[in-house]
């Protein structure tokens, strides 16, 4: 069964295929998800974590992990790059959280995501990471910090996500979503986009 179904619209005389919205492009609300580009798109849930327990892992991650991993690592003469951690915050949104295509349809997010965030990172820092992954020295404390196994798992994700050899991933730069290609998500379906996205004024109308 194909992932996209197509259906056929005759249109002046000839027909004309067009793809129906994948039902994976859901509504993404950049709001919801700290350091995340405050965008609201259509984009694919890529591990199908629930996306509350996103956020609150991306928090406690950001505010208290990496804080700590830099702190370690200026103390061991490994200073962690000033636009390191900025960088992994706004492209691990994309990877979780990949735009869908201009006619609605899921997509890879870009392997090169990825890489920007080891080469901007350099392998000290990942060198670093590895030590709260199972199997690494502070893995256990890692867990008494993501008691929830959800967050714990999306943290996980996370960190195994930088190895960059995801099959989430894709190399044709043509057809992967990046950050900044959020924009034109199902841009072809502006009036869906409008009902799952009503402005602040339409909901104010709505009301009166």
């Amino acid at each position: 069964k194909k992932e996209a179904e197509e259906k056929k619209e005759e249109k002046s005389g000839e027909a004309k295929v067009v793809k129906v919205k994948s039902e994976k492009c859901i509504p993404i609300d950049g709001r919801k998800l700290p350091f995340c580009a405050k965008d609201k798109y259509f984009g694919h849930n890529s591990f199908g974590f629930e996306i509350p327990t996103v956020a609150e892992a991306f928090n406690k991650l950001y505010t208290e992990v990496l804080p700590l991993v830099k702190s370690m690592g200026k103390s061991m003469g490994n200073p962690v790059p000033s636009s390191c951690i900025p960088t992994l915050k706004s492209e691990m949104c994309g990877i979780f959280f990949p735009s869908c295509s201009s006619d609605c349809q899921e997509r890879k997010a870009c392997k090169s995501s990825c890489l920007r965030i080891r080469e901007t990172c350099g392998g000290e820092l990942l060198d670093m990471l590895k030590v709260v992954q199972p199997g690494g020295a502070l893995n256990s404390y890692a867990k008494s910090m993501f008691t929830d196994e959800g967050m714990y798992k999306v943290v996980q994700t996370v960190l195994s996500q930088l190895s960059c050899d995801g099959e989430n991933l894709g190399e044709d730069k043509d057809t992967c979503a990046t950050v900044l290609s959020s924009s034109d998500s199902c841009k072809d379906e502006t009036s869906f986009k409008k009902r799952l996205f009503p402005s602040h004024e339409t909901m104010k109308l709505r009301r009166l």
